[in-house]
């Protein structure tokens, strides 16, 4: 029996921990005196001062823990929902009577006030902490129903019929936006960035953006990054920089590898148009590539 010691395979836990909050694990665990590569033998063991040294050090790196919304969570994460496909039925969790306990403890406290509902959402990873608007809760809520619906029957529910063209219901709301949830990232109060996926990981299925975006407001700007492989729609306005400031730094770009077919699509010459205003000047730029897919918009007016 070895003491003062922790199984090094332990190790690759912590690893996956660091990495998941995007720092890289090798600088630590080496200043900590534990080489890598030992968190793969399974009979290796590491010295308690050098595990101590590495807690110690990701206590100054990785954030303090939030309170969340367990009841969401267990309606809205695959590691409680692994059904996939919605065709097999998953055995529940060992501890779902006690997360279920636990809920029912976070209503209690939201009753009392001791907890309080924010418009804070955690992005991406979980690394990301974002302030949203109402709106953007609740279309959130709508796309995790959305999904819920689609997985949970082979049959889509009947739609409503379209209203008649001769007589559209007053000022309709923009339809939402189609494909993945994004990952955005805020510098300070001024720079947002929004992703639908990098170059390592594309987004698999088609995205198309419906609902209006404009990062200008109180003098921000914005950066759009679409790396898909497949079609990419634009059928709305993505502002990323006010036209009337002098220094416009938003940016677009946008990249599908989709080889055939259509790959990047602006359905609207106003905005494209309007694209461009955003990012026409030194410090701001715009870019649309496809793998062989094409590039389709109306003709400029």
């Amino acid at each position: 029996m070895v003491k003062d010691a922790t199984l090094a395979s332990m190790g690759q836990i912590v690893w996956r921990l660091i990495e998941r909050h995007d720092i890289a694990p090798e600088p630590l665990f080496r200043a900590a005196g534990i080489d890598p590569a030992i968190i793969h033998d399974p009979h290796a063991h590491i010295p308690r001062r050098a595990s101590d040294a590495l807690v110690r050090a990701l206590a100054k790196r990785i954030p303090d823990p939030v309170t969340v919304d367990l009841k969401k969570i267990l309606s809205t994460s695959e590691l409680v929902n692994m059904s996939g496909d919605g065709k097999k039925k998953q055995k529940p969790l060992p501890s779902i009577a006690l997360i279920e306990q636990e809920v029912q403890n976070q209503q209690s406290s939201k009753d009392s006030h001791r907890l309080v509902e924010t418009n804070l959402a955690i992005w991406g990873k979980g690394t990301n902490v974002l302030l949203t608007s109402a709106q953007v809760l609740q279309d959130l809520a709508q796309r995790t129903q959305d999904v819920r619906n689609t997985t949970s029957s082979a049959n889509p529910p009947p739609q409503s019929p379209p209203p008649p063209v001769s007589s559209p219901p007053p000022g309709p709301s923009p339809a939402k936006d189609v494909g993945p949830f994004p990952q955005i990232f805020t510098d300070g109060d001024k720079k947002t960035e929004e992703r639908y996926g990098d170059n390592g990981h594309p987004i698999k299925s088609p995205l198309v953006l419906n609902r209006p975006q404009d990062f200008s407001k109180n003098g921000g700007y914005g950066s759009v990054q679409i790396e898909s492989n497949d079609s990419v729609t634009v059928n709305t306005m993505v502002k990323v920089s006010d036209a009337n400031i002098s220094r416009k730094r938003g940016s677009i770009s946008i990249h599908s590898r989709k080889p055939t077919g259509t790959a990047i699509s602006i359905t609207s010459s106003g905005q494209l148009l309007a694209l461009l205003a955003a990012t026409n000047t030194p410090g701001g730029n715009i870019a649309l590539r496809s793998d062989g897919g094409g590039i389709g918009r109306r003709r400029l007016s």
